[in-house]
């Protein structure tokens, strides 16, 4: 069985004309992706950075959240973030089709998730924030704060 290696961040060098004018020639220029290399010298990619959360010794990957979150009949729409400034606490921002506390949500959470996984707060949102190509702006939540 293949050992597995520790998750880093990707970096690729890219050609000076595609460059910001900060970054110096010969550094790499990061993806914003998570990934795990094997003994084969093959990548696996993990997922975006701001899509997996560090807690505790675990790590829990938003998307898994999300799922859960918008698994509940009066949930349209669900974003999960590293609570900004306390990494070690997961906020949810829901957007709702029908009325519901979010104490009901925390219980479905409860019934569906590992004590590590659910969000120590669910924020009720009207929207969420898109950009052109309609995926939800994960940085955007976090800088409201």
């Amino acid at each position: 069985m293949p050992k597995k290696r520790k998750a880093g961040s990707i970096k690729r060098r890219v050609p000076a004309a595609t460059v910001r004018p900060r970054s110096t020639l010969g550094e790499g220029v990061s993806l914003g992706r998570q990934a795990a290399k094997s003994r084969a010298a093959r990548e696996k990619i993990l997922g975006a950075t701001l899509e997996i959360i560090k807690q505790g010794g675990y790590t829990i990957y938003a998307s898994e959240v999300e799922r859960t979150l918008t698994a509940h009949p009066a949930v349209q729409e669900a974003a999960v973030v590293a609570a900004p400034g306390r990494d070690d606490e997961i906020e949810a921002f829901v957007v709702l089709r029908a009325a519901v506390d979010s104490g009901d949500l925390a219980n479905h959470c409860r019934l569906r998730l590992a004590a590590f996984k659910r969000p120590q707060r669910i924020t009720i949102v009207t929207t969420l924030p898109h950009n052109a190509a309609g995926k939800v702006m994960k940085a955007a939540l976090t800088e409201k704060e």
